[in-house]
């Protein structure tokens, strides 16, 4: 194998690396932004679980059975989605993560 041809292996090395780090910094990015999406999301079920609570506890003793029972059902969906929200947040720090 010649000198050129070494050189131009390195070479073509060398791109698919700055190529590879390119695309892993975008997906990085990407990552971030659906990350700091799920928080938002996770921020707003809990504001709104709160709110349900409260709302709920407020009408425990002059609301009626089937308010309180559609405000149950509410928060327990509420919770649902909280959960969901806090399951990918961490399947996405765990790919961050492993970008580091």
């Amino acid at each position: 194998m010649s000198m050129d041809e070494t050189i131009e292996q390195l070479e073509d090395k060398v791109k698919r690396a700055a190529a590879l780090v390119r695309h892993l910094r975008e997906e990085k990015q990407s990552l971030e932004q659906d990350l700091e999406a799920a928080r938002d999301s996770l921020r707003e079920a809990e504001r709104r679980g709160e709110a349900l609570e409260s709302e709920t506890s407020e009408a425990g003793g002059d609301g009626s059975a089937e308010e309180v029972e559609r405000l149950n059902g509410m928060l327990e969906e509420l919770q649902q989605e909280r959960e969901d929200v806090r399951r990918r947040i961490g399947k996405l720090v765990e790919l961050l993560e492993g970008l580091d």
